[in-house]
């Protein structure tokens, strides 16, 4: 590998997602008192110093036995030694526990670098006192506070020597970037999300259970398909408000409407029996306002080819998606199963199409060809005034953003303003994408 995987571990609560945030310079990860927040790994390139390392946070390992993820996260950690290049051991400053040395001894049979981070080196009276850290078996030992920046440029230039005496900062030759997309999966709570995102990946990347709320992070991860570097963001559930009861749960919905900013596309997945809620209308408004392009996805269809009529079964309920979605009328509908795999080259193939609709370019000439044959042929009238438009040009992509330069835009009706976007939408395919039809006076 090119880029050096760097894994953080621990027990919960000792502050990996406060070092994690803090080696980012920014608020990644989700922190709050409560111990084990943390539950699927979650990974960022992150710039160290000059050079980039791919930083990997993850869940406290031997969380308490009643935590119903505790066998998951503890898989999602050993999965993250073995990726890793180099480890970083937290330990909580204020004293080693029982716990921190089952987990260095399970590091050291991982047999990866280590240096162990004593966090919250401000709780103890005498720095000395870390010293005890050297019983887990590991050379290297530096106290720290992520939260108050203690040592923190300190622990920093460590990091990055360790990293170039071990030589995984490699060279590479400079190369065209790649064209990338990135898309968000979003939906309702134990819809399918993270079972989707393991079986794209083809590896166990989220923690899926049957209960409602397993991830609480978004989390992101990239493939490569038809040469195109995909980046998919798995979300929390977003749950309706007077259901977000945590403020854990709080800022989950935070950061997954923080990935739909971020990403160039929206899957949105149903659920088959229950079909459209008012919390997907919500989803599905924040994705419009955003002016993001978007995919339904009814995700479990393998439980419905085993009980019905499978074509029958799938026009109503596109057909009630329609009607619940008149103005989402452009947006593709499939089919999937993310248990059985069912679909997913079908839906990668459509998130391809859909992104080229959405930064898709129309030139001007072509444009006003347009306008001259399909436009000028239906203009309305207000109080005997006619509307005319001159010429229209395309300011923008993602979404794709149109002028229309005319006499009056006072003149202009919501119905003339629906026929442009319908009429282009039959043209040209924009499918997936919403379009903004704007209009300006042509100054005199």
């Amino acid at each position: 590998m090119s880029i050096p995987r760097v894994a953080i571990v621990g027990r919960p609560n000792v502050g990996k997602s406060t070092i994690f945030n803090r080696l980012l310079k920014k608020k990644e990860a989700i922190i709050h008192q409560t111990p084990g927040i943390t539950r699927d790994r979650k990974s960022k390139e992150c710039l160290l110093l000059d050079e980039i390392i791919f930083l990997t946070d993850t869940g406290g390992i031997f969380s308490s036995d009643d935590d119903n993820f505790m066998n998951h996260i503890d898989s999602q950690v050993n999965i993250a030694l073995d990726e890793s290049d180099f480890v970083l051991l937290v330990v909580d400053a204020q004293g080693l526990t029982g716990g921190d040395r089952e987990l260095g001894e399970l590091v050291r049979k991982s047999d990866k670098p280590t240096l162990v981070v004593a966090n919250k080196c401000d709780r103890i009276k005498n720095p000395d006192e870390i010293s005890e850290f050297y019983e887990l078996g590991f050379d290297s030992i530096l106290g720290i506070s992520a939260e108050h920046r203690i040592n923190v440029n300190q622990f920093t230039d460590l990091l990055y020597s360790k990293l170039k005496a071990l030589k995984l900062f490699k060279k590479v030759k400079k190369t065209e970037p790649q064209n990338s997309l990135s898309f968000s999966l979003i939906g309702r709570p134990n819809v399918g999300k993270s079972s989707l995102l393991n079986k794209i990946l083809n590896k166990d990347r989220a923690i899926v259970t049957p209960i409602a709320g397993t991830t609480r992070d978004s989390i992101e991860d990239h493939f490569i398909y038809k040469d195109v570097n995909f980046k998919i963001i798995d979300t929390a559930g977003l749950r309706r408000k007077s259901k977000v009861k945590e403020s854990i749960e709080f800022y989950s919905t935070v950061r997954a409407k923080k990935s739909i900013h971020e990403s160039d596309l929206t899957v949105l997945l149903i659920e088959p029996g229950e079909l459209i809620t008012d919390q997907d209308k919500k989803i599905c408004d924040i994705v419009s306002k955003e002016g993001k392009s978007l995919v339904f996805v009814i995700n479990k269809w393998d439980l419905i080819e085993e009980e019905n009529d499978e074509t029958k079964f799938l026009h109503e309920t596109k057909s009630k998606i329609r009607f619940q979605f008149p103005a989402l009328h452009y947006v593709p509908i499939i089919t999937m199963s993310a248990i059985t795999g069912r679909g997913i080259k079908k839906l990668l193939n459509l998130l391809l199409l859909v992104y080229n609709n959405t930064n898709f370019q129309i030139d001007t000439p072509k444009l006003n060809k347009f306008v001259e044959s399909r436009i000028r042929r239906h203009l309305p009238s207000k109080k005997g005034k006619q509307l005319k438009v001159y010429y229209a040009t395309q300011v923008n992509t993602a979404p794709p953003t149109f002028i229309f330069f005319v006499n009056s835009k006072k003149i202009v009706t919501s119905q003339f303003e629906r026929y442009i976007t319908n009429t282009m939408r039959n043209e040209f395919d924009f499918k997936g994408t919403p379009l903004v039809i704007k209009f300006k006076d042509r100054q005199a």
